[in-house]
């Protein structure tokens, strides 16, 4: 797929937002990915305090680089995570008590959203029924109410001295994107309320409408943000709001364990056509069912487990896979710095430079960029260490232009 402009470019480290509805295995899941051991109850409300975990995204790669150096320290990334209440319909109008909790999930990364397609008569479903379909576009849905109650709190702070001519530049811009954000999300053009309907604006003055030629098509009602095309300098500023629509989105369909084992559900098709109306996304099928019992065998005695593995080979978890998905949704690669001090993995956008890789580790790199070392991994591990590659005519000299490859080495040179 091309790879599109994300509103949310994160650093090294991830932090990710489960979201979903009411019993849909959201809390099981957040303990599965982070080892902790939140209560979960089929009580419809059973997570009322959020959950908050930290885990470490081991990099086997990193390892085989810090042993090739001999370094003294490995630093691999980690994922911040949070579990909040489930929602529920009407969340963004204050219904349930998951909604006080939506705006926690603002400054994540990325939203991991957790949707039940298992039937379970002692599991209350909040919708009475299972339909995986339709609870996807109710919390999809939910999340654009949400942005849309955010935008519009924002534009009628700033609308007094936008309409009335006494704006600067730059709060106008602000302004004006902001409405299209609006329009994005709702599907209709955002009214000054000061002006009331019927006006629209050329330049800093209110005019009515007519005088301004449309100069898009009518959005398409109930959009997401990340949808739309944005320039640079509007991304900078809807950025600056946090926009729950804006980030990207994992989903883990949680299915039961018959499913899981035969590797089919009656859902998943219906889940990945609602997917892709809001977008798209990882859609990773996952079975709490099956990875509870998974578990059980992993922490039994002796050589258990291994008898069981191989008796079961097909019977292997979905969990570990999952923080990598993350990292490619937001369409993240690898590089890595290494000596015998440290060896580190750094994550940054596909397509990314030289100088910009830089500027993750230290800015000044980026600005007093003079060229980048560059080896591929598979070269390193080929030849054993960084000399052998430099012997061979393989440690490449790097400038301005270059654009970095997933599991480079790098190291840079600039001006101190």
């Amino acid at each position: 797929d091309p790879i599109r402009q994300r509103l949310v470019r994160p650093s090294r480290n991830l932090k990710g937002g489960i979201i979903g509805l009411a019993n849909a295995g959201k809390t099981s899941i957040f303990n599965l990915l982070s080892g902790s051991c939140a209560p979960t109850d089929i009580n419809v409300f059973c997570t009322i305090d959020p959950n908050y975990a930290t885990s470490v995204f081991f990099d086997e790669s990193l390892d085989t680089v810090a042993r090739i150096y001999n370094s003294k320290k490995t630093v691999h990334s980690y994922v911040s995570l949070l579990d909040t209440s489930g929602l529920v319909r009407g969340a963004h109008m204050d219904e349930g008590i998951g909604n006080d909790f939506l705006s926690l999930h603002q400054p994540m990364d990325i939203l991991i959203h957790v949707v039940r397609a298992f039937v379970d008569g002692g599991i209350t479903h909040v919708e009475e029924t299972v339909d995986p379909a339709r609870d996807i576009e109710l919390v999809n849905d939910e999340l654009i109410a949400k942005d849309i109650e955010i935008v519009n709190f924002a534009l009628s702070t700033m609308e007094y001295n936008v309409v009335s001519g006494d704006s600067g530049r730059e709060l106008l811009y602000e302004f004006e994107t902001l409405s299209k954000v609006y329009a994005v999300l709702s599907g209709k053009e955002y009214v000054p309320k000061k002006t009331g309907p019927g006006f629209r604006r050329k330049g800093n003055k209110p005019v009515k409408p007519g005088t301004v030629p449309e100069e898009a098509p009518e959005p398409v009602p109930g959009r997401p943000v990340r949808l739309h095309e944005w320039d640079k300098n509007q991304r900078a500023i809807i950025s600056k709001y946090d926009l729950l629509t804006a980030k990207e989105m994992v989903y883990i369909v949680n299915i039961s364990m018959r499913d899981y084992l035969r590797g089919e559900s009656p859902w998943m098709e219906s889940v990945q056509e609602v997917t892709e109306r809001y977008g798209g996304g990882r859609v990773i099928p996952l079975s709490v069912q099956f990875e509870r019992h998974y578990r059980e065998q992993m922490q039994q005695e002796g050589n258990h487990f291994e008898v069981y593995l191989r008796a079961n080979p097909t019977h292997k978890s979905a969990v570990g896979p999952i923080f990598g998905s993350l990292y490619r949704q937001l369409d993240l690669i690898r590089f890595y710095t290494a000596s015998s001090e440290e060896a580190k993995v750094w994550y940054i956008p596909q397509g990314s430079t030289a100088p910009e890789a830089g500027a993750l580790i230290h800015t000044s790199i980026e600005r007093d960029f003079i060229c980048a070392s560059a080896m591929t991994y598979d070269d390193l591990v080929e030849l054993g260490s960084e000399e052998k590659v430099r012997r061979v005519g393989k440690l490449l000299q790097q400038g301005k232009k270059y654009v970095v490859n997933d599991g480079d080495i790098l190291s840079f040179q600039y001006n101190k």
